[in-house]
């Protein structure tokens, strides 16, 4: 009787051990390309080494530029675009990107803008990202500022966003 509460005790205690010992190190997060037919977004799933917000910003930038291995997937950011500089403040993060942004053909931007938004903001200190443009935020079309997206700002159906169709009947 003695052994069996010992070897039950001491599987107990191992169970423990090992609990504690194979945590899965860093955060886990998606992180988001842009398929091959740059139609539509996808994901990969990704674990975060880094221990400071900044370097976790950085850590995902890096990340996030060199998706071009992979046939299924590329990169949101297109290689002649710059990230200049990101400034980080109050879990707010400001993107800055070189004029060659406006560049960009609008369903692209749209993807690039979701796929660094939706990555961004899984970072626990980061509650919202902003876009710039030199040293002028991001507008629409008319002229109005984007300003901070958060992650509900961005539709989260990765895989068919601009192929998706509604048909409906419209008497004229």
């Amino acid at each position: 009787m003695k052994k069996l509460i010992y070897i039950i005790l001491l599987s107990i205690l191992m169970l423990f051990m090992t609990g504690c010992s194979s945590k899965d190190e860093g955060v886990k997060m998606n992180i988001y390309y842009i398929n091959a037919d740059d139609t539509a977004l996808v994901q990969d799933e990704y674990r975060l080494k880094a221990e400071s917000t900044e370097e976790q910003i950085i850590e995902v930038m890096d990340v996030l530029m060199d998706a071009d291995h992979n046939v299924n997937y590329h990169s949101a950011i297109p290689e002649e675009l710059e990230v200049k500089e990101f400034r980080y403040r109050n879990k707010r993060l400001d993107l800055v990107f070189s004029e060659e942004y406006n560049s960009i053909p609008k369903g692209r931007e749209v993807l690039l803008r979701a796929a660094l938004g939706q990555t961004l903001v899984q970072i626990p200190e980061v509650s919202v990202v902003s876009f710039y443009i030199e040293s002028q935020p991001l507008t629409t079309l008319s002229g109005e500022v984007i300003g901070y997206m958060r992650a509900e700002d961005f539709v989260q159906n990765t895989g068919s966003i601009l192929k998706s169709y509604k048909t409906t009947d419209l008497r004229l």
